[in-house]
């Protein structure tokens, strides 16, 4: 994950077999179309854009995890983070799937990163047209 104002991370997704290459862009700022948060306050976000294969990627694969970084993240709020534009995911019933929602927890008291299952475990991505790449919405509640 790029450095963006105090933000660092890893995003981990599942090996499936084939190779994947991905352009991940962040920002503080809604560069990337998401609607306002349901509540709380965004804080970040994160475009992760398959470049290749030029198709949609199946994703099936679990034991990924993300872990970000950044003064942000205080132990005195719990945070949120919304995907939008999955075109599946585990617990997806409908079709189109509607937003990922996860609770992602708290940082430890003095501490400012958070671990958490990757939501890109068991899902699936398109690579085009790029609208539909997966934003990240990252939300202090």
């Amino acid at each position: 994950m790029p450095p963006c104002a105090g933000w660092s991370g890893h995003i981990g997704y599942p090996y499936v077999g084939i190779r994947s290459h991905w352009h991940v862009t962040t920002s503080v700022t809604n560069n990337f179309g998401a609607p306002s948060p349901p509540s709380g306050t965004a804080i970040l976000y994160v475009l992760t854009q398959l470049t290749a294969p030029k198709s949609e990627l199946v994703l099936k694969g679990t034991g990924a995890s993300v872990t970000v970084t950044a003064p942000a993240l205080t132990a005195d709020h719990t945070y949120t983070l919304i995907v939008y534009n999955l075109v599946f995911y585990s617990q997806c019933k409908s079709s189109p799937c509607p937003p990922l929602v996860i609770n992602i927890g708290s940082p430890l008291q003095g501490h400012h990163s958070l671990t958490f299952p990757s939501p890109l475990n068991f899902s699936g991505v398109q690579n085009s047209p790029p609208q539909f790449a997966p934003v990240w919405q990252f939300i202090r509640n």
